[in-house]
C-alpha cells in the first residue's frame, strides 16, 4: 500500500508541476519554466477523501462536505464512477 501511495503522490506532484508550467503559457508568458524557481520545494499534501453524495441535514446529525474552496495553486481530483 505504501509503495503504491508514494508512487501516486510523486506522479501527482509531477503532474501538478507540469500544470503550473502550462498555466504560465496560458497566461501569455513565453517561458513555461517561469514559475519553476517558485516550486522547488512545494507544500504539497495528498488527502485521499471520499465525498459522499449525501447532502447535509444537521437536524438529523448528517454533516456532509458542502461547497468549499481549496487552498494552494492546483488541486487535482481523481473522479470515478461513484457519486459524491
Amino acid at each position: 500500500f505504501r509503495s503504491s501511495i508514494t508512487t501516486y503522490y510523486e506522479k501527482s506532484s509531477e503532474l501538478g508541476f507540469r500544470i503550473v508550467q502550462m498555466l504560465a503559457l496560458a497566461i501569455g508568458l513565453e517561458d513555461e519554466h517561469y514559475f519553476d524557481d517558485d516550486f522547488t520545494d512545494p507544500m504539497a499534501a495528498m488527502r485521499p477523501l471520499h465525498y459522499a453524495a449525501e447532502k447535509s441535514n444537521p437536524e438529523q446529525g448528517v454533516f456532509a462536505c458542502g461547497a468549499h474552496s481549496d487552498y494552494g495553486m492546483v488541486t487535482l481530483l481523481l473522479p470515478d464512477e461513484n457519486p459524491g
